[in-house]
């Protein structure tokens, strides 16, 4: 996840399995999570991890 912060490095290579040729911008919370904590998970909305920012990467 530092690859988010520093850009580096520029060829940071993705998955051969990815069905998306991008890297993502943030991590959604896993499902386990709905059950333990729910309310803070529907709080997120509806987020595409690959084009929604984090609220420190506004670059």
């Amino acid at each position: 996840m530092n690859f988010r912060i520093t850009k580096f490095p520029v060829d940071n290579p993705l998955s051969l399995a990815a069905k998306v040729a991008k890297q993502p911008a943030r991590l959604l919370y896993p499902d386990s999570e709905l059950g333990a904590n729910g309310d803070e998970v529907t709080k997120q909305g509806t987020i595409d991890p690959f084009d929604s920012k984090i609220f420190w990467d506004k670059k």
